[in-house]
């Protein structure tokens, strides 16, 4: 939780479940404490075994975690077929996918370093997350 806690900035990674972002990741950021998540710089990885690429997912992924006081990028990293994209050891030899990794992890940590920068010399502008903050 330390490490989550820490972190200026947050990837989820979503399969499609039924066209919908599965209930278990509304209920995983409903067990954490806000201050996990509140005000961070949030990217989407989606995947499917299919075409969609879990598209769907990701951009109803996107919508919660703007609900939930996260900074959502303009990037979804979609991964369609994923079995054949990703190996069983995790590797990925597709030159396409890498260079999309790449741009994409590029936006979020460039988010991530502005917001960083930035709350450092001025508090996130919401009572509510400064007494969730000073809670934990």
């Amino acid at each position: 939780m330390k490490v989550m806690d820490e972190a200026e900035g947050l990837i989820l990674v979503t399969g499609e479940f039924n066209l919908r972002l599965p209930a278990t990741v509304t209920l995983l950021f409903e067990s954490l404490p806000q201050s996990v998540y509140f005000g961070k710089p949030c990217a989407v990885v989606c995947y499917s075994p299919g075409v969609s690429s879990g598209r769907r997912a990701g951009i109803q992924a996107r919508a919660f975690l703007g609900e939930m006081s996260c900074l959502t990028i303009g990037t979804i990293l979609a991964l369609p077929q994923v079995h054949l994209t990703i190996d069983s050891e995790g590797n990925c030899e597709k030159e396409e996918v890498k260079n999309q990794l790449t741009n994409f992890l590029h936006h979020l940590t460039w988010y991530s370093s502005a917001l960083s920068t930035y709350r450092k010399k001025s508090p996130f502008p919401n009572k509510f997350y400064n007494t969730i903050k000073n809670q934990n």
